[in-house]
């Protein structure tokens, strides 16, 4: 079966994959013109928010295998 703790779901390295991309990306394309802030936006709009949303639509599920878990 899967099994996933909150731990592997809320993953701090994604977090920093969002803050490095910001910063690595504009250096590694010198010749583009490219703006951190933009990058940063998508991504946030691309990774964070739907593992938000994922999360929000989750924690019920997640608390009610638990409780049943813990009931066996």
């Amino acid at each position: 079966g899967l099994s996933l703790t909150m731990k592997q779901i809320i993953d701090p390295r994604k977090n920093v994959k969002l803050v490095i991309m910001a910063i690595v990306l504009p250096l590694l394309l010198g010749w583009v013109d490219v703006n951190p802030m933009d990058i940063a936006g998508s991504l946030i709009v691309l990774m964070l928010i739907p593992l938000a949303i994922g999360l929000f639509i989750l924690m019920p599920i997640a608390g009610e295998i638990g409780k049943r878990s813990q009931a066996t």
